[in-house]
């Protein structure tokens, strides 16, 4: 059986990186195998190196962990190379970020996709693994084992549904529990005892479906009497297909907003004409391969337009997608300078392929920072309330929608007055 490594870095050490930390402790692994590169991480337990920059490390590393959000990979990828030994294994737990970007980001490394959820602080977490040139697969899965069930992934395309379902999934439920405590409470239970009763009901009911023979599906109609109250609680559960439709409604597929199901794929429009036509993105990505843009506020960014999803070319009822439509139209009028939200990025890196792909001049982008109203919402021009033009012309210009508009316009190169 496969020794544990002797040094495990992790670059970015938050929720998800923790949880991995604290399962592998609580296993028995001892403290001075890891080594964090994080600037603001807290509390670690005793005996876990900690470097609050990759330059003060002064090492390198044979597997590291990257445990940072998506969006900044393109910025921190050389600090990260410099960790790497020569063949490093990188295990990426980057929601969304494709193993071409990672490839393209390090080389010389050997890529791990890995999914985990909080639970592997308890040696509980699914733990989706997608690694299509790494061979060490058993020692691999030795390593995890201790922070719960591994799953290898032979197609990366359904990353993003491991996402939604191991990644997302826990959220539904801990709000499940929520709302069964609220019941109770509302029922007359003191709280602390709804609580109780809530999680252990939870828990108890997870432990039988993961080691009963039959579905949960099953296990649900063995509790439910013809006419009984279960089955009145499950009709207003079932009411209006609720849970069909979370079922089908789209994900987003990265941190950059919502794609494309891939349940649409091949949805009729209008007897046998196709609904819309849509880009081979593994093709097309592999035909451009790697890929860039300049960003004013960030310099030089990967583009990953495979985390996007599925990219629409032309749809029956409209003569171009956005895509295509904003790709042309920029080429069309001599757009040498982009302006967007940082919310965009995937969107950025689609419009890079397709420049590529069709020979078009290739624009300078900002990325400026979102402007959010009380309620944590972005403001934009398509919503007509409250949207940023319609706060703009009626006079409520803060100070951080001054700042944001006057950075991006001198960035730019033209004054406010211009704008």
């Amino acid at each position: 059986m496969s020794v544990f490594p002797s040094q495990i870095c992790f670059y970015g050490c938050g929720n998800m990186g923790g949880a991995m930390l604290r399962g592998w402790l609580a296993a028995g692994v001892a403290p001075d195998t890891f080594h964090i590169v994080d600037p603001v991480a807290e509390n670690l337990p005793t005996g876990v190196a900690l470097s609050r920059s990759a330059q003060d490390v002064g090492r390198q590393f044979d597997i590291v962990v990257l445990g940072i959000k998506p969006q900044l990979l393109p910025s921190l990828a050389p600090d990260i190379a410099a960790l790497l030994a020569p063949g490093a294994l990188v295990i990426s737990i980057l929601a969304g970020t494709t193993s071409h970007t990672l490839g393209n980001a390090f080389p010389d490394a050997q890529i791990v996709r890995l999914m985990p959820n909080l639970a592997a602080a308890i040696g509980k977490s699914p733990l989706a693994l997608f690694a299509p040139d790494v061979t060490e697969h058993a020692d691999i899965a030795h390593w995890l084992a201790p922070l719960g069930s591994v799953i290898w992934i032979e197609d990366e395309g359904q990353m993003d549904a491991v996402t939604a379902l191991a990644g997302s999934g826990p959220a539904f439920v801990y709000r499940f529990i929520d709302a069964l405590t609220k019941g109770g409470a509302a029922a007359g239970l003191p709280r602390d005892i709804a609580a109780q009763l809530a999680l252990s009901m939870t828990e108890g009911a997870a432990i039988l479906a993961a080691s009963s023979p039959q579905t949960p599906d099953a296990l649900a109609a063995r509790v439910t009497s013809p006419g009984g109250t279960t089955a009145a609680g499950l009709a207003v559960l079932d009411a209006e297909a609720a849970l069909e439709a979370l079922k089908h409604k789209p994900v987003p597929h990265g941190p950059d907003g919502p794609h494309y199901p891939g349940t649409c794929r091949t949805h009729p429009f209008e007897g046998s004409a196709p609904f819309s036509w849509r880009l081979d993105m593994a093709k097309a990505c592999a035909l451009a391969g790697s890929l860039t843009w300049t960003d004013l506020a960030a310099g030089q960014q990967y583009a990953d337009p495979m985390a996007f999803g599925d990219v629409v070319l032309w749809r029956k009822d409209a003569p171009a997608s956005y895509h295509l439509a904003a790709t042309l139209d920029d080429a069309a009028s001599g757009i040498t300078h982009v302006v967007r939200g940082k919310d965009l990025f995937a969107y950025t890196a689609v419009h890079r392929l397709l420049q590529h792909l069709l020979d078009l001049p290739e624009p300078v982008y900002w990325h400026h920072p979102l402007l959010l109203d009380s309620n944590g919402e972005k403001l934009a021009k398509s919503k007509s309330s409250p949207a940023l033009s319609v706060r703009r012309w009626a006079g409520e210009n803060g100070p951080e929608l001054i700042d944001n508009l006057r950075q991006g316009t001198l960035m730019l190169g033209i004054s406010l007055s211009d704008a």
